[in-house]
């Protein structure tokens, strides 16, 4: 089974934000009938269940085109960029809206194709929510004139539903005590 999971980060809340970075992580997932123990001999115990039976992990990133962007009035706000600034510092939160080496510059339509090329043969698709991150992309695709569809609806997983009435995955996905 493989498994991708999706990430953007935007310069506002609005469905109409300007996208910056977009980031896709593939995971062959291996079904426990098919795992060889072997494989885990060299991975310490607590990771064996996170690491072992999920591989290779494939990643991309990308920033959408600025111009391009501001071209079509995407909303920018004011609050989304101090909370970058904050988060990132001033240097970093300007690069994230130009390109960077992890995250290169590339036209909304190659964006796009970028997204559908690696999710294309993905079984599932998880986001941290799925009334933000798949909404704002939707909205950018349908302005910039892109009618074909980046990923079919029905992959679509929800990792906060998931993480918010498990108490298992809640434990196993906290990072020093925040979720």
């Amino acid at each position: 089974m493989s498994i991708a999971a999706l990430d953007i980060e935007t310069c506002s809340l609005d469905n109409r934000a300007h996208v910056t970075e977009v980031a896709v992580v593939v995971v062959d997932y291996i079904p426990e009938a098919d795992r060889d123990p072997d494989d885990a001999d060299d991975v310490p115990k607590e990771l064996v269940e996170r690491v072992v039976w999920c591989r290779p992990v494939r990643r991309w990133g990308f920033t959408f085109d600025f111009y391009e962007q501001l071209k079509l009035r995407r909303v920018i706000d004011k609050a989304s960029l101090e909370f970058h600034e904050r988060i990132r510092g001033l240097p970093e939160a300007r690069r994230m809206m130009l390109g960077t080496e992890d995250y290169p510059l590339v036209s909304i339509a190659d964006g796009f194709k970028i997204l559908r090329d690696q999710i294309a043969d993905c079984d599932q698709l998880w986001i941290n929510g799925l009334s933000f991150d798949p909404v704002i992309l939707r909205s950018l695709q349908q302005e910039a004139g892109i009618v074909e569809p980046t990923w079919d609806f029905r992959k679509e997983c929800d990792v906060r539903t998931v993480r918010n009435t498990s108490p298992w995955v809640r434990a196993a996905t906290e990072r020093d005590g925040k979720p």
